[in-house]
Parts: structure tokens; C-alpha cells; sequence
């Protein structure tokens, strides 16, 4: 269960971060109102593996997380950097790494997908793995057009390890038409999938 606390808490410094974030920071601001919104909803029940999943990325990676926020202005062509809110802000991040460590564990990968790298994946539908497609959470999001990543995708093919499978996502041209983004392989362990890419 996950205590209601912890997620009051989770919730309260995901808004203050939030608050802080510029316009130049809009794409990050609108992740962390997302996970504010999960972490704030119901907070007696129980939180989905995925919704852990989802918290815990906001603190990870580069290319647009956290860990890439600066505040400050160009000075006389260089940067001057406004030491107060970033330590304010840093000092928020690390709040919420702690609070993080207090979730409970989230569930391993059901299945390894290797296209150009090894990718994680959760079936969204836990009963059915061997149906033909299977809709998984994938990560890394895989890039579905030249500025857009999904974190969902289908995956038609067989079931078996070291099964072929075409890979499918939402078009994101066209809202609720699906488009084929590439080809696959799955596997059941990380050591299998990694060891198919060593062999290619």
C-alpha cells in the first residue's frame, strides 16, 4: 500500500517545481503537472506499477529532465546565473528524489524489445501476454515521427523468445489512426536481448 503521506508529499513538491519552470521550460512543466495529478489522485488508494513507473522518471535521464534546468540571463553576452533559484530548485529535486525512494518497488519488465537498443516493456494487459498484439509501455519511449516519442506502443508478431514483431504506435499526425514505426524482436531476458544485439 502505498502510504497517503508519501504521495501528499510527492504531490505538494512536483507543484512547487511546477511553479518555478519557465516558458522555455513549457514541455518539462506540463511532464511534472502530469505526475502531480497522479501522485494528488485518490491518495488512500493504491498507486499503479505503471504511475511508479511514471513518477520516477521525472528525475531521470537528460535531454529536457530536471537535472537540465538552469535559471539566469545573458549578461553582456555571457551567462549569469541566479544562484538563489537554482539552488532553491536543486534543493526541491533532491526533496523529491528522497520522497521517491519511498514508493514501493515497481515491477520488473514483463519482456525486453531490441530494435536499434534494448528497450524495457510492460504489457499493459497483464492477463493476455500471448495474444498477437500486445500493447506495451515501453523505455526508452521510442521515436514515433522526427520530433515525437511514445511510451506506448503495440507489438504484433509472435510470442516466443526471440520472436519478430512489427511495431506500432498512435500516428502522431493523426490522432486514433496507428502507423507501423518499425520492426522488433522480444525477449523474456535482459541477458537474451542484449545478447541479440552483441550477435547482430
Amino acid at each position: 500500500m502505498t502510504d497517503p503521506t508519501v504521495r501528499e508529499a510527492i504531490a505538494s513538491t512536483l507543484a512547487e517545481i511546477a511553479s518555478m519552470l519557465e516558458p522555455e521550460h513549457a514541455a518539462l512543466a506540463g511532464r511534472v503537472r502530469r505526475a502531480r495529478d497522479v501522485a494528488a489522485a485518490d491518495p488512500r488508494g493504491e498507486l499503479a506499477d505503471r504511475d511508479v513507473r511514471l513518477l520516477r522518471r521525472i528525475t531521470t535521464g537528460t535531454m529536457g529532465g530536471l537535472s537540465d534546468v538552469a535559471f539566469g540571463a545573458i549578461v553582456n553576452g555571457g551567462w549569469v546565473a541566479d544562484e538563489a533559484r537554482d539552488q532553491r530548485f536543486h534543493g526541491l529535486s533532491r526533496r523529491l528524489d528522497d520522497q521517491l525512494s519511498r514508493l514501493p518497488p515497481s515491477q520488473p519488465p514483463d519482456l525486453f524489445l531490441v530494435t536499434d537498443r534494448v528497450r524495457q516493456a510492460w504489457l499493459l494487459e497483464r492477463d493476455s501476454p500471448a495474444i498477437a498484439d500486445r500493447a506495451v509501455e515501453v523505455q526508452p519511449p521510442i521515436w514515433t515521427g522526427p520530433a515525437t516519442t511514445s511510451e506506448m506502443v503495440v507489438l504484433r508478431g509472435g510470442a516466443e523468445n526471440g520472436a519478430d514483431v512489427d511495431v506500432v504506435a498512435e500516428d502522431p499526425a493523426s490522432p486514433g489512426a496507428q502507423v507501423g514505426i518499425g520492426h522488433g524482436r522480444v525477449f523474456v531476458t535482459l541477458a537474451d536481448a542484449e545478447a541479440a544485439v552483441a550477435n547482430r
